[in-house]
């Protein structure tokens, strides 16, 4: 089972750092993490993320939220091949708090070389615009 630093980045109860082994939980963080990052954040992969802070000042419209759509959903192609991305969707804020959410529903991607016992799950995570991640996965 492969292992990987726990997103975000903190030092375990031991006095170690922070890892992640569930297959299902790896694949949240890497959703997050892309849709989290800017693109030129990443030193040495400059062009990894999506650019949604540059949308936080425009319209709430269906042009917006296509756009938006589309992005996220091409970052997930191209950075995350282990992920089979079926729907990205923003969803509409009414209460007016200035606060913008991403639906993303996924699952791990067939022919992948992470290892997991259900390959059929979707998981969906909201993403809230500034960086706070409410994930609920179904499974």
């Amino acid at each position: 089972m492969a292992t990987e630093i726990a997103i975000p980045f903190r030092v375990a109860s031991n006095g170690t750092i922070a890892v992640q082994t569930d297959p299902g939980r790896q694949i949240a963080q890497h959703v997050r993490s892309l849709i989290a990052t800017t693109p030129t954040e990443r030193a040495m992969l400059s062009a990894y993320g999506c650019h949604l802070v540059d949308r936080l000042f425009d319209p709430h419209d269906d042009t917006v939220e296509a756009e938006v759509a589309r992005e996220v959903a091409a970052a997930l192609l191209r950075w995350e091949p282990n992920i089979a991305s079926s729907v990205v969707r923003p969803v509409r804020n009414v209460t007016g708090d200035g606060i913008a959410n991403i639906e993303v529903q996924y699952a791990r991607a067939i022919n992948t070389t992470i290892p997991t016992a259900q390959s059929a799950n979707v998981n969906t995570a909201t993403v809230k615009v500034g960086g706070q991640v409410l994930e609920a996965v179904h499974g």
